[in-house]
């Protein structure tokens, strides 16, 4: 009985630690009903609090608020790497790891808007203390050149690998197709940096302008980065093995 509990009890929420990467989008649609698709390259553990926002920056360093947050709690047991989630506005949320079907001023812009991935109080966003950016979007629509611009500046926190820009209204529903023409199913197999430099390839991105995209289904696969270790121990029989020839010699 006592181990009936345990089970039954949902996982504490906690302070989630992901470094730039670690999770990365793979779709978005800005037309009725949005929605948007991600991926996880690392395991995400039970209780991990995951936020959204569709807000922008102002500067490199300050957030722009005014729009909303949607919240994604990991449950028990977790996500091993290359679990595919999605959210779409007006979806059934019971027994789902999202915290709404329709946050307060959580909308995409039908010409195009940005959707950023954070870790870190949303209250926070305006000054970013404690925040970590994980991965962001700009599509549909121009960066800001300029602090005072409606539409985002790119966050001085997320450098070319945890950013995407698709600056051209092609991009108003857009997903990501390992290429430019549309898919009905994607499969990608590599290390996290290898599929990271995939997906924040604006040319491996698919348009569908003003209208709503059929998202494929999506096959990921992170491989484990080789170890520094398994390098060294690499190299040391390599070396084992010239030194034993020059002993043969």
């Amino acid at each position: 009985m006592a181990a009936a509990l345990v089970a039954a009890v949902a996982p504490a929420a906690q302070a989630a630690v992901y470094s730039v990467g670690d999770l990365v989008l793979l779709a978005i649609n800005s037309a009725n009903p949005d929605s948007f698709r991600f991926t996880n390259l690392v395991q995400m553990d039970a209780g991990d609090v995951i936020n959204f926002t569709d807000n922008g920056f102002t500067a490199g360093a300050t957030g722009r608020t005014g729009e909303g947050f949607l919240t994604f709690t990991v449950p028990a047991g977790g996500y091993a790497p290359g679990n595919i989630f999605t959210w779409t506005n007006g979806m059934a949320i019971t027994s789902t790891p999202w915290s709404s079907a329709n946050p307060a001023n959580f909308a995409f812009n039908g010409s195009g808007d940005q959707l950023y991935i954070f870790t870190g109080s949303t209250a926070n966003w305006a000054s970013q203390s404690g925040i970590s950016l994980i991965f962001g979007v700009n599509y549909g629509t121009a960066l800001s050149s300029t602090s005072a611009a409606a539409n985002t500046v790119q966050p001085t926190t997320l450098a070319s690998s945890g950013f995407l820009n698709l600056g051209s209204s092609t991009y108003a529903n857009t997903y990501f197709a390992n290429g430019s023409t549309s898919q009905t199913s994607i499969s990608l197999s590599a290390t996290k940096a290898q599929i990271l430099g995939t997906i924040t390839d604006n040319t491996k991105w698919f348009g569908a302008s003003a209208t709503a995209a059929t998202f494929p289904s999506y096959s990921i696969s992170p491989i484990p980065e080789p170890s520094a270790f398994a390098a060294f121990a690499g190299l040391a029989a390599l070396g084992l093995g010239i030194s034993r020839r020059r002993r043969r010699g």
